[in-house]
């Protein structure tokens, strides 16, 4: 019996290492896109933000001893497809006011839906309201709930 209890551990343990090193690659992937200078500008805006938010991510799970890799797994992957739904939506309408009613929804979902409630205002609003990006969301944001708002 703790022959097979520690055979399970030991699939738990790889599994969520192999989760955090599937993270942290997706990170270094989208670092390496924002810094590709045969992309187009906007291109390498959105890979900032993801890959920002990323960090960002890893950054406080590893704060938090109660959050797994899988949840930071699930995070990141609700962050990609979120990111990804707001573009293909925006794409979908010229209309500015249609695109400014998109633009504000998207950038509800992340300020309603902290994940960590920090209070470092600076550091996760530094792309609200920032005209630079075209991706203005808290970086502290419940990925899952956010793209559960947006659907």
């Amino acid at each position: 019996m703790m022959l097979v209890m520690m055979a399970c551990m030991t699939c738990l343990t790889t599994s969520a290492q192999e989760i955090y090193n599937e993270v942290v690659r997706m990170m270094n992937n989208y670092e390496a896109q924002k810094n590709d200078t045969t992309k187009s500008i906007n291109v390498r805006l959105l890979n900032t933000f993801k890959s920002d938010a990323i960090f960002y991510l890893i950054s406080k799970a590893s704060e938090d001893e109660t959050f797994s890799e899988l949840e930071l797994g699930e995070q990141t992957r609700a962050m990609v497809l979120f990111v990804n739904l707001y573009i293909k939506r925006l794409a979908a309408t010229r209309k500015v006011d249609e695109r400014n009613t998109i633009k504000a929804r998207f950038s509800n979902a992340t300020l309603n839906n902290p994940l960590f409630n920090d209070v470092d205002k600076e550091v996760i609003h530094a792309y609200v309201g920032n005209e630079r990006f075209l991706t203005q969301f808290s970086i502290d944001t419940d990925w899952k709930k956010a793209l559960d708002a947006v659907k």
